[in-house]
C-alpha cells in the first residue's frame, strides 16, 4: 500500500486574505510553480493579496475565476490578476502546471507619490478591472520572461535590478493593454463587501450552528443572493464554504495536536465523528487517522 498523497494548502487569514513570507520584507516579490494536482480537486482554494499575480499556464488547460468571473486559459496564456481581487482556480486536468510571480507595486515605487506609481500602477489599482490576459499571439515573449524571473539565483549579487528589470518588462504589455480599455477608477465593490462580512463571521464562530439566514441578514441580502455571491466567488455553496472551511482547519489539528479525531469533530461544529470523517475523506480522499499518521513521517 503506498503512501497517502497529502496535499498542499494556502496561508489564509479569517479574511481569505493570503499570507506570503518573503526573505526581505522590503523586496516583496515571490515566485512559485502551481501543479494543479497537489491540490484537493485540482482547486487553489479562493484568496486574496495586496500583491499583483501574474500567471502563465505552461501545461495543460485551466479556469481562473476573478471576483466571481471565470476566464479560461489554455497554455502559453498569461494572466494578471489586480490588487485585492478574490481569485480561484481549477486545473482541467491532473497535468496542468502555472508558473507565476507575485509582488508589491510598492517595490517597484515605494514613494505613492512617485510618477511611476501614479501613472503605472494607481490607475490599475483603482480601476474596475479584476485580471489582465495575453494570449500568445499578443505578446509571444511573456513565458519566456516569466520563467526567466523563476530562474533569477537569489544568492546573485544582482539577483534583486535583475529581477525588477524583468517584472518591469512583463508589466509594459499588460500597461499598453489597460490604456488601450481607458476604465474609470470606482468605488469597492459592495457585493465584495457583502460575502467578506459572512466569510469573516463564519471564521470566527465555524464551531457553531451558521444558517444561510443568518448570514444573509448580516450581510444586508437576501438568501438567494446570499447563495448566488458564494457561488461565484468561492465556487462553494454558503454551508459548503463553511464545511470546506472547518476540514481544512481540521487537518492542521490532525498535524500539529493529540486532539482525538471526536475532539476535533466537536471543535469544528460538526454533528458526528462519523460524519466529520465521511467528509473528510471525501475531501482528501484519506481518512482522518490515516492523514495524521502521514504528518507524521
Amino acid at each position: 500500500m503506498g503512501t497517502p498523497k497529502v496535499y498542499k494548502t494556502l496561508n489564509l487569514r479569517n479574511d481569505l486574505m493570503e499570507f506570503n513570507s518573503y526573505r526581505d520584507e522590503s523586496f516583496r516579490v515571490d515566485r512559485y510553480n502551481d501543479y494543479f494536482n497537489e491540490f484537493p480537486d485540482l482547486m487553489l482554494p479562493a484568496h486574496w493579496h495586496d500583491e499583483f499575480e501574474i500567471d502563465i499556464i505552461i501545461n495543460g488547460s485551466a479556469t481562473y475565476y476573478i471576483n466571481g468571473n471565470p476566464h479560461c486559459l489554455n497554455k502559453g496564456d498569461t494572466i494578471l490578476i489586480n490588487s485585492g481581487r478574490t481569485h480561484y482556480a481549477i486545473g482541467e486536468s491532473e497535468n496542468s502546471k502555472a508558473l507565476g510571480i507575485i509582488f508589491n507595486p510598492e517595490t517597484i515605487s515605494p514613494d505613492l507619490k512617485s510618477i511611476i506609481y501614479r501613472k503605472y500602477f494607481h490607475d490599475f489599482i483603482r480601476s474596475e478591472v479584476d485580471t489582465l490576459i495575453l494570449s500568445p499571439s499578443e505578446s509571444d515573449d511573456e513565458w519566456q520572461t516569466v520563467y526567466d524571473i523563476y530562474s533569477l539565483d537569489e544568492d546573485d549579487p544582482l539577483f534583486e535590478i535583475h529581477c525588477l528589470e524583468l517584472i518591469l518588462k512583463i508589466w509594459q504589455p499588460f500597461y499598453r493593454k489597460f490604456e488601450s480599455m481607458k476604465e474609470p477608477a470606482v468605488s469597492q465593490d459592495n457585493r465584495s463587501e457583502a460575502l467578506m462580512k459572512m466569510i469573516t463571521y463564519m471564521h470566527d464562530h465555524y464551531s457553531e450552528k451558521i444558517t444561510v439566514e443568518e448570514l444573509a441578514a448580516l450581510a444586508g441580502i437576501s438568501s438567494s443572493s446570499c447563495f448566488r455571491l458564494f457561488k461565484q466567488y468561492t465556487a462553494y455553496s454558503p454551508l459548503a464554504y463553511l464545511n470546506d472551511y472547518r476540514l481544512r482547519r481540521s487537518a492542521l489539528d490532525l498535524s500539529v495536536t493529540k486532539k482525538s479525531v471526536t475532539e476535533i469533530a466537536a471543535d469544528y461544529g460538526f454533528d458526528s465523528p462519523s460524519y466529520f470523517s465521511l467528509l473528510f475523506s471525501r475531501k482528501y480522499r484519506i481518512s482522518p487517522l490515516k492523514y495524521r499518521n502521514s504528518q507524521l513521517r
